[in-house]
């Protein structure tokens, strides 16, 4: 038995946003308040707008299952360099690690 219990392994995918100058600047700024980098603040912020919408929480549970998440305008495995739009949102498959 360890004592400290193993790292949960999340999968993450890419998403690139257009931000308005403003907000993108309060972002930065309030990354630099918490020391923390920008995914974590968006990933976050989302988390507490979902948690707190109580509409968004009823709809949900009106929404059949599904698993797992697609995300419109996913890239298909087979064409992993293609890039496609869909509602302001660039879709990029991960990137390589590079050798160190």
């Amino acid at each position: 038995m360890s004592y400290i219990p193993k790292q949960e392994k999340r999968t993450r995918e890419r998403l690139e946003a257009k931000l308005d100058h403003e907000l993108l600047r309060k972002l930065e700024q309030y990354c630099a308040y918490l020391d923390s980098d920008r995914d974590y603040i968006i990933a976050k912020a989302l988390e507490i707008a979902f948690e707190k919408d109580k509409g968004f929480a009823e709809w949900l549970k009106t929404q059949p299952a599904i698993a797992p998440i697609s995300l419109p305008g996913a890239q298909p495995e087979k064409d992993p360099g293609r890039k496609q739009t869909a509602r302001g949102f660039e879709l990029t498959p991960p990137r390589e690690p590079q050798g160190r």
